[in-house]
């Protein structure tokens, strides 16, 4: 499911609140944009069960370097909205809700579905691709992206 969501045509969002722990928390990665209230915090407590947080460790390993991962996924560390802001984990902190939604929805304006979706592909691939497979890989996405009637159309202005 989660593989999904990162492979959607559309930007994501979520909106975190309250304990955004385990599979929340894994979920919370897979979206573009993350939106957290002054409350909420972040925790992976799965090593202490003795089981593994999912793909949230090659998730947060991304986004927040290995360092930073090792000890939230290896000592189960609980952070605060401002601890997970300062390391990249979410986007923004705001406890009007409904006004941070339209404002993050204003930074990816406008929206062209196919461009999203093959920019998010490449991003993830990033980290495991050759420079050549990478290229490769690029060119194919861009040839499909100016293939698209919204870059056709910017074309005619």
């Amino acid at each position: 499911m989660i593989v999904q969501i990162e492979r959607l045509p559309k930007v994501t969002i979520s909106v975190l609140e309250g304990a955004v722990v385990g599979g929340g928390f894994q979920l919370a990665l897979a979206t573009d944009h993350r939106i957290a209230t002054p409350e909420a915090y972040f925790e992976l407590p799965e090593v202490k069960s003795g089981f593994l947080p999912g793909m949230g460790v090659y998730r947060l390993a991304k986004y927040i370097g290995i360092g930073h991962a090792k000890r939230l996924i290896l000592q189960g560390s609980r952070i605060s909205s401002e601890e997970a802001l300062k390391l990249g984990v979410i986007d923004s902190i705001s406890g009007d809700i409904e006004e941070s939604i339209l404002s993050a929805v204003s930074l990816f304006q406008p929206i062209h579905p196919i461009a999203i979706q093959l920019s998010r592909r490449l991003l993830n691939e990033s980290f495991h691709d050759s420079f050549e497979d990478a290229l490769g890989h690029f060119l194919a996405a861009q040839h499909r992206a100016i293939s698209q009637t919204a870059f056709l159309q910017n074309l005619k202005k």
